[in-house]
């Protein structure tokens, strides 16, 4: 493919039409660390039905952001990312992409992680955070990655690429655009990772920068593609394979 062809596919992703205003941007970058760090800091000690309030609470005011925003400055490109298929060569790209990803991520948990311990106290926290939800089950656990790895993997390629990235490179060049929400993607993920490894250990912002890549390949890719559908497809396979370590972790 030639660099006119990907010029063009750039410029029709992106758009040169500035609808959403700055506000909106700066809210999309800020409030899922916010959400986060409500959730896992401020109400950590509360009691169970408390942080299930403020999780739905947060969730809910950053779906309604994205909602309000598509609904009112972004319907066409919103029908567009999903509808839209540049050619099979990016959809087989981002299955293979994540397939790839995903099993680098358990590679490394049987290589790396698992003989060298670097996970028990990861273990320890996940069944105490499986038990306040309620169950302790595996189908709950099934029944939390499926909504995760299929539904909430779209959810933040739509809100992260579709909407922060998009309209941030129509003010910035696209280069920086995808490293600023990149950073908005991976600051929240430092709050959940902390939770696990403590903001002490490499641990922490080794993942988060492993978040931070995946989200300026997923840019790239939905950059180049014209279309939401082969980073959803890359991104859905990784968080697949996430859950399946947490599922060992938890039940192994």
């Amino acid at each position: 493919m030639n660099e006119k062809s990907t010029a063009r596919r750039r410029d029709s992703f992106v758009g040169d039409a500035i609808r959403v205003p700055a506000w909106a941007i700066c809210a999309g970058l800020l409030l899922p660390t916010l959400i986060t760090w409500i959730y896992f800091d401020l109400v950590e000690t509360s009691p169970p039905i408390y942080q299930k309030t403020a999780y739905g609470i947060g969730k809910g005011l950053q779906f309604a952001l994205l909602v309000f925003v598509i609904g009112k400055w972004l319907r066409k490109d919103f029908a567009r990312d999903f509808l839209h298929w540049s050619d099979r060569t990016h959809a087989t790209f981002g299955l293979v992409s994540g397939v790839l990803i995903g099993l680098t991520i358990i590679g490394a948990y049987y290589a790396l992680l698992l003989p060298l311990g670097l996970l028990e106290s990861v273990s320890a926290q996940a069944k105490q955070k499986l038990s306040e939800l309620g169950s302790d089950s595996p189908s709950v656990l099934l029944g939390i990655a499926c909504f995760y790895a299929i539904v909430h993997s779209g959810f933040e390629e739509v809100y992260w690429r579709g909407f922060v990235f998009r309209e941030l490179a129509k003010r910035i060049p696209p280069t920086v655009a995808i490293l600023v929400a990149s950073f908005g993607f991976m600051s929240h993920h430092v709050i959940v990772l902390a939770k696990y490894f403590g903001y002490a250990s490499p641990m922490t912002y080794l993942c988060a920068l492993g978040v931070a890549i995946g989200g300026v390949f997923w840019g790239w890719l939905a950059l180049r593609s014209n279309s939401l559908l082969p980073s959803w497809l890359s991104h859905a396979l990784v968080d697949a394979a996430i859950f399946f370590i947490g599922y060992l972790l938890v039940f192994g």
